[in-house]
């Protein structure tokens, strides 16, 4: 299990990205040496560009097989 706390600010001189904060959990299953479970999700906390506020959140799974 993880929890992360990210933030990014994508302004750079004359592009004007904006500001990002996010929250991100992960939860990893190893039945075996050769299988990984993962789900991940993610809550963009605030994000401002331009006069535009939009919070998405993402989820994502994976599996992985090794042989």
């Amino acid at each position: 299990m993880a929890v992360r706390y990210s933030t990014v600010d994508l302004t750079d001189g004359a592009i004007q990205g904006g500001e990002e904060d996010n929250l991100g959990a992960a939860l990893n299953w190893y039945p075996n040496y050769y299988l990984r479970f993962s789900a991940n999700y993610i809550k963009v906390i605030d994000h401002e560009r331009q006069g535009i506020s939009d919070e998405p959140g993402i989820f994502q799974l994976r599996a992985q097989a090794a042989f």
